[in-house]
């Protein structure tokens, strides 16, 4: 997971962190409190 921009820095179409990222600095959002946490599972694959 990571930022990806154009060569003329522009966030690409896939790029969702970019989105995300204006949306948890903006100033409303910082000062609540979070109700649960945003957690990333990967799937684990049993042979």
């Amino acid at each position: 997971m990571c930022d990806t921009y154009t060569p003329a820095g522009e966030p690409i179409p896939t790029n969702k962190r970019h989105a995300a990222a204006k949306i948890f600095s903006h100033p409303d959002v910082v000062v609540e409190e979070p109700w649960y946490l945003l957690l990333h599972f990967l799937p684990s694959v049993v042979a």
